[in-house]
C-alpha cells in the first residue's frame, strides 16, 4: 500500500520477454535496461486487484403475453494473476503436464522470436525462474457478462379462468451464456487464486409457472 497509488496494488519486475540468441528470460530494471537478476529495488506498480467500475444493466421488454428480461453484468480496471497459466508454463521445473502450446512455442533455436523460454528452470542460467517472477502472467481480467436472460409467455385472463387458474407462465432461462473477455484463463470472474477454479456453468431451463 503506497500513497498516491490504488490499495491491493501489484509490485513486482516488468518481464521483458525471451532473448532470442539464448532462450532466456529478461526483465528491466529500474532504468530501463535488461536484466536477468532482477531485485528488489527494481520493481514497479503494475495495476491492482481492485476494479475501477463495475455494475450491470437489467431491463424487462414487455409485448401483450410476452416478455423478455435480460441482466448483464461487467468489470473492468482489475489486473489478475493467472496461478493457473503459471502452473501450466512450468517447462521443465516440475514433474507434470504442461499446455502444449508452451512446448510447441519453447524457445528451441538461436535467433527464434517467441515469447516461451527454453524448457528449463533456469536455474543453470544463474537467472530468475521465468515461470515465477514478474508481470508475464498477469492480465486484464475485464469482462462483460449475460448472467441471465428470461424469455417468457404469460396465459390470458380468459383462459385462466377456463383452467381454473389464476395465473400460468411459461418461461425460459439461461444462465451465463455470453462472456466478452480478453483474460487467457476459464473464467475472468473469481476471487483468491484461479488454479482451481471450475468457470460458472451456463445453464439453460424451461418451466411452467401455474397459480391455483
Amino acid at each position: 500500500t503506497r500513497v498516491g497509488s490504488p490499495v491491493n496494488g501489484y509490485f513486482t519486475n516488468m518481464w521483458a520477454g525471451i532473448n532470442p540468441a539464448t532462450g532466456r528470460s529478461m526483465w528491466l530494471d529500474k532504468n530501463g535496461n535488461i536484466t536477468y537478476n532482477p531485485s528488489a529495488d527494481d520493481r514497479i506498480l503494475f495495476g491492482s486487484n481492485n476494479p475501477n467500475t463495475y455494475g450491470g444493466w437489467n431491463n424487462t421488454f414487455s409485448y401483450k403475453g410476452f416478455s423478455l428480461s435480460g441482466f448483464f453484468q461487467y468489470d473492468y480496471g482489475r489486473r489478475r494473476f493467472d496461478t493457473q497459466l503459471q502452473q501450466e508454463a512450468r517447462l521443465g521445473f516440475a514433474n507434470q503436464n504442461s499446455l502444449k502450446y508452451f512446448y510447441d512455442n519453447r524457445w528451441t533455436t538461436p535467433g527464434q522470436i517467441t515469447f516461451v523460454p527454453r524448457a528449463n528452470d533456469a536455474t543453470g542460467d544463474q537467472g530468475a525462474a521465468s515461470w515465477n517472477t514478474g508481470t508475464r502472467f498477469y492480465g486484464k481480467a475485464d469482462y462483460i457478462r449475460l448472467k441471465q436472460v428470461t424469455f417468457a409467455y404469460s396465459f390470458a385472463p380468459d383462459l385462466l379462468k377456463r383452467a381454473k387458474l389464476t395465473s400460468a407462465r411459461l418461461y425460459v432461462q439461461g444462465i451465463n451464456l455470453w462472456t466478452y473477455t480478453k483474460w487467457p484463463g476459464v473464467d475472468p470472474e473469481f476471487t483468491g487464486g484461479n488454479a482451481t477454479v471450475i468457470p460458472q456453468a451456463k445453464n439453460m431451463t424451461v418451466g411452467i409457472q401455474l397459480g391455483f
